[in-house]
């Protein structure tokens, strides 16, 4: 006889340390493990120089299906603190001919750091996700949490061939674009 237990009756996590593995049930009811704890959280820094331009900046890469959370932290020189939490969802199927990413912000940003672009291509399943950062930023901390490749905030003024990008305001609640 097999005992079951409610989700409910197991001890919480409390941390997960680089060598845990997550595992989760697919709506068939198979279970998948997810990528090591230390895949799933990731931070990266950026300091600028006084005077810096500003442009679009690179700071992940996603396949096609993937999922990610992202929370962001900027500070200025003037010591004014900007900080907002948004999640992106690549390639959500819409029907069998088309599929689109949905972005949601889920803390509002406000300042200079308001605004993302989604690159994506008919032709590959990584997408690149950029911020436009405004020149006058001292320090930018951006943490995601999911599944996606954290980049080091590289320049990003051109969109690669075969690419199209969608640009997404991060000012408001809720799901603020697909497509």
């Amino acid at each position: 006889m097999t005992k079951t237990r409610k989700a409910s009756d197991l001890p919480a996590v409390e941390a997960l340390s680089s060598t845990d593995r997550i595992v989760t049930v697919n709506a068939q009811g198979e279970m998948q493990t997810a990528p090591s704890a230390s895949q799933q959280i990731q931070t990266v820094r950026y300091r600028s120089l006084r005077g810096s331009t500003a442009c679009w900046r690179r700071f992940a890469v996603m396949n096609s299906l993937e999922t990610a959370m992202f929370i962001v932290k900027g500070s200025w020189y003037d010591g004014i603190v900007n900080a907002g939490i948004f999640a992106v969802g690549t390639a959500y199927r819409m029907s069998s001919a088309s599929s689109t990413t949905q972005v949601a912000s889920i803390m509002p940003m406000k300042g200079a750091l308001t605004k993302i672009r989604v690159l994506s291509s008919a032709n590959s399943s990584e997408h690149y996700i950029d911020m436009w950062f405004p020149g006058e930023i001292q320090e930018i901390s951006l943490t995601a949490i999911g599944s996606c490749t954290l980049a080091r905030f590289e320049e990003a003024t051109e969109i690669p061939d075969g690419y199209s990008a969608r640009e997404y305001s991060l000012t408001t609640d809720g799901l603020i674009g697909g497509g």
